[in-house]
């Protein structure tokens, strides 16, 4: 099992963000934010016609927190729409949703949009080495 590693993200997921970087593989990440913390993990984490399983639990001063959790989608090398997912909550401060969104290996850039209930949204950028 990979142990969590605890990363800064950037203020806003953009243009001249750095993000966090992820994969190849499996991802287990714990991201701070302000005064969350997001459990991301994403499994298997493969390219191809595959489904991956994508869960974000959010906490803060280390209880859940519910969220409205979505993902978007996209691959700098190749000029392609993006690619969307609204993770459903599935209990307090857990989102989780699957699809087959990471569809070719290469470099993926994932923004997780994070609304906490009562609080503002933010974004977390992650930059996902995607392989086989």
């Amino acid at each position: 099992m990979l142990a969590p590693a605890v990363a800064a993200a950037p203020a806003a997921a953009g243009a001249g963000d750095v993000g966090v970087r992820v994969g190849p593989g499996p991802v287990a990440q714990t991201v701070a934010r302000g005064l969350y913390r997001l459990d991301i993990r994403i499994s298997p984490n493969a390219g191809g016609l595959r489904t991956n399983t994508f869960v974000v639990r959010t906490t803060r001063a280390g209880r859940p927190v519910g969220a409205s959790v979505s993902a978007r989608f996209t691959m700098p090398a190749m000029r392609m729409p993006p690619l969307g997912l609204r993770l459903r909550e599935t209990a307090p401060g857990r989102a989780r949703g699957a699809g087959r969104k990471l569809t070719m290996t290469g470099l993926w850039h994932i923004e997780l949009h994070v609304a906490p209930r009562g609080a503002p949204a933010f974004d977390v950028l992650l930059l996902d080495d995607v392989r086989l």
